[in-house]
């Protein structure tokens, strides 16, 4: 006979081995390897749908970014040009508008010093205008045709008649002229601004940038003058209007516009000439 301790033994032993085979880690059948394989694979299209994504995401912010870096140089020079001119119309005009509103064009002796200064004014604001735009000149913009540099230089010019067009309006119907005078300031302010703008940019490409200053400034005061010398020598009408008078517009006036046109319009030419030759045949080795 075993003692009761033995048997105790021998009890223990053997749930001790049920517990063990219990716990004991067994084999995975093939049915559930596929399972996991299967799962394994669905989140690796996971891993890899959202690592496309997050590409994706980051080329797109990428480019977003470099367009916007990008986007001010990507600009025509014509769209430059229309920009800057609507923002200085807005910076200058608005406070010039606002001078003339409180100092309105004066009666009498005055009126004539009043008129010189606004003319000037507007003259030299078109001026600063010409200047700030003048480097996009240094590369042609219409390269397929013949004389790039003359027609961009034109288009311009173009641009810078009609800034100096709208400040003039806007300025002198704040200084409530008389609506003839209002007309002589536009005529002699188109008139200037085409030609100051083409000899400019012409002998900016001939002579270099301070001997043109030294010419477009000189042209502005001669222009001014020759008007200053017509009010000077016709003067007004009653009401404070332009008083028209052929014979001395033929004196003074055509002469001074016709010398101011030819020397604007050679200088251009000029300027062309050897701008859009070299253009046109560039060095074989470069």
């Amino acid at each position: 006979m075993k003692s009761p301790e033995t048997h105790e033994t021998e009890n223990h032993d053997a749930g001790t081995d049920d517990k063990k085979s219990y716990l004991e880690i067994r084999p995975e059948s093939p049915e559930s390897d596929g399972h996991h394989d299967k799962d394994r694979d669905q989140l690796g299209r996971h891993a890899g749908i959202r690592r496309r994504k997050q590409q994706v995401e980051n080329h797109v912010h990428g480019n977003g970014e470099h367009m916007t870096a990008s986007s001010p140089s990507r600009l025509h020079p014509v769209e430059r040009i229309l920009g800057t001119g609507l923002k200085r119309l807005l910076q200058w005009g608005i406070p010039l508008s606002l001078v003339a509103l409180l100092l309105p064009a004066p009666e009498g002796d005055g009126l004539l010093r009043y008129t010189l200064i606004h003319l000037a004014v507007v003259q030299i604001a078109t001026f600063l205008f010409v200047i700030e735009m003048s480097p996009l000149t240094d590369q042609p913009w219409f390269s397929p045709i013949k004389r790039s540099w003359l027609a961009s230089s034109a288009s311009l010019v173009a641009a810078v008649v009609g800034f100096s067009a709208l400040l003039t309006l806007a300025t002198s119907a704040a200084t409530r002229y008389d609506p003839s005078l209002q007309f002589l300031q536009l005529l002699s302010s188109l008139d200037i601004a085409w030609v100051v703008a083409a000899l400019y940019l012409g002998a900016r490409k001939l002579w270099g940038n301070p001997l043109a200053l030294i010419l477009a400034s000189t042209l502005i005061v001669i222009c001014v003058w020759s008007i200053a010398v017509y009010l000077t020598s016709v003067g007004f009408t009653s009401d404070g209007g332009w008083l028209v008078d052929g014979s001395e517009m033929m004196r003074i006036i055509i002469p001074a516009d016709t010398v101011a046109a030819v020397v604007a319009i050679a200088a251009m030419l000029g300027a062309s000439q050897r701008a859009d030759q070299r253009t046109a045949h560039p060095n074989p080795q470069s």
